[in-house]
């Protein structure tokens, strides 16, 4: 499921979820673990342990630049070279109702699950295009 609208924030260690109401997305948040609720904020939180579970509930979610760069940081040349391999070879990559697919001659399921793993760099250092085609 594609969920929009939610953003995610990194303060005093913890990631701040934030999101439009929707009965979906509340599920989701629900099942992150030890998230908790602060109704005097009325906002969402996690530890800051919980951000690969947060990432993969929630691909297209908005993450605050400092978040963006503690995900990146490690991984960001890595992923770049894989990105630029595929590139040269004709595989480009698209954002396809929140997933990343890779598309072009030569995709197979075990590239695309190698593209999987990384999805979560490919989408926060912006290396990938949109389609709005399912």
């Amino acid at each position: 499921m594609s969920y929009n609208g939610i953003k995610l924030y990194l303060s005093e260690n913890k990631i701040w979820i934030f999101f439009p109401f929707s009965r979906d997305i509340l599920a989701a948040v629900k099942d992150l673990p030890d998230r908790t609720y602060d109704p005097d904020a009325k906002r969402w939180t996690a530890p800051f342990s919980a951000l690969p579970d947060i990432l993969a509930a929630f691909p297209g979610a908005a993450v605050e630049p400092e978040l963006r760069a503690m995900i990146t940081a490690d991984q960001e040349p890595t992923v770049r070279r894989f990105v630029n391999t595929l590139a040269r070879f004709g595989v480009s990559l698209m954002d396809r109702d929140g997933a990343i697919v890779a598309e072009g001659a030569g995709v197979s399921p075990v590239l695309q699950e190698e593209v999987n793993k990384r999805s979560e760099t490919i989408r926060a250092l912006g290396l990938f295009q949109y389609s709005p085609e399912g």
